[in-house]
């Protein structure tokens, strides 16, 4: 074989940092050829397409193409992040914490008298009342719970923006963001769980404990949802706010995760706090280290977005992620 050429499938979310991934030789009957480059590692599941072998004979008027499978192509990557100290309190901050509930029972702050009722606990009945006027009432209380936490990734096709060509998209910084916040909630002993705006649907209803936590982080990884690639399908806004209503309790708090590229991500987050939801936004900047020109004219746009939701009485965290994550989070709690 007087000429062959090599071109690796890396992986879009793979970046190249020493070597290349192709290779050209000439090799003789039974000898062969190696060559190597290293990729860094970013967390998902990442397969390599199939490379491409392309050989001319001598004079270079034949060339045979060739796509080679070479099968194991898939490398998963599921580092732990380091939980950030999520200080969750009753104050109003970009993460919750505990919560009043709506549900009436045995707690510790008065809410209401209502007639006994067969079955209701001696120790909630108002035996000063019993003694006054002879009738049987029933002290109820509010019950004070950690919130249920939902992440609600953006991962439509627009949200797949990137600073510049072959950078991280927008989504997998939401994603980076998304799996510090399982780490520092589900620390915390906060029922959480996920859901994708994406054609290609993820759901995990929120809850608690190591194994719950390990399926939040697989699915980051390695679902389909989380790609690297965009999806080739839309989602409108009617459609990913109907995602979550109707899957989703009324005193489920919210936790958006969009870069806010365009105005559908503006108007989800304003229809899921139209239908009660305590709701806050966390949103990476694809925009902040970049100086396209098209790119400036965007990074106007979604700052007008935020001023626009914060507006209208929604708390926004914007992250800057030349900033470390925890380092904004522990900044805003």
């Amino acid at each position: 074989l007087p000429d062959v050429r090599f071109v690796d499938g890396v992986p879009a979310g793979l970046a190249v940092t020493e070597g290349t991934p192709r290779f050209t030789t000439a090799l003789r009957p039974g000898r062969r050829a190696t060559f190597s480059y290293t990729v860094e590692a970013a967390p998902g599941v990442h397969e390599f397409d199939p490379a491409l072998v392309v050989t001319r004979d001598l004079a270079g008027l034949r060339r045979r193409e060739t796509l080679v499978d070479a099968g194991g192509s898939e490398v998963a990557c599921r580092p732990d992040p380091p939980a950030p100290d999520l200080r969750l309190g009753p104050q109003r901050t970009v993460l919750p914490g505990q919560t009043r509930s709506t549900v009436e029972g045995s707690g510790v702050e008065f809410r209401s008298v209502r007639e006994y009722r067969p079955g209701d606990p001696l120790s909630r009945v108002d035996w000063n009342r019993k003694a006054k006027t002879g009738e049987f009432t029933t002290v109820d209380f509010r019950e004070s719970r950690l919130a249920r936490v939902l992440l609600v990734v953006d991962a439509r096709r627009a949200a797949y923006l990137t600073p510049d060509d072959g950078g991280v998209p927008a989504v997998r910084r939401s994603v980076a963001a998304a799996r510090s916040l399982v780490d520092g909630l589900t620390a915390s002993g906060v029922p959480v769980g996920i859901t994708a705006l994406s054609p290609r649907p993820c759901w995990l209803p929120p809850g608690a404990g190591a194994d719950h936590r390990r399926r939040l982080l697989d699915a980051f990884a390695g679902d389909d949802a989380f790609s690297w690639d965009p999806p080739v399908e839309r989602v409108g806004v009617d459609a990913a706010v109907e995602s979550v209503v109707r899957r989703v309790d009324a005193d489920t708090q919210l936790l958006f995760l969009s870069p806010l590229c365009d105005d559908d991500a503006r108007a989800v987050a304003r229809r899921l706090d139209a239908h009660g939801y305590p709701i806050r936004v966390v949103t990476p900047d694809p925009t902040a280290s970049s100086s396209d020109c098209a790119l400036g004219y965007a990074s106007i746009r979604r700052r007008l977005r935020l001023r626009e939701l914060r507006n209208a009485g929604l708390s926004v965290l914007d992250w800057d992620p030349t900033v470390d994550f925890e380092r904004v989070v522990r900044r805003e709690s």
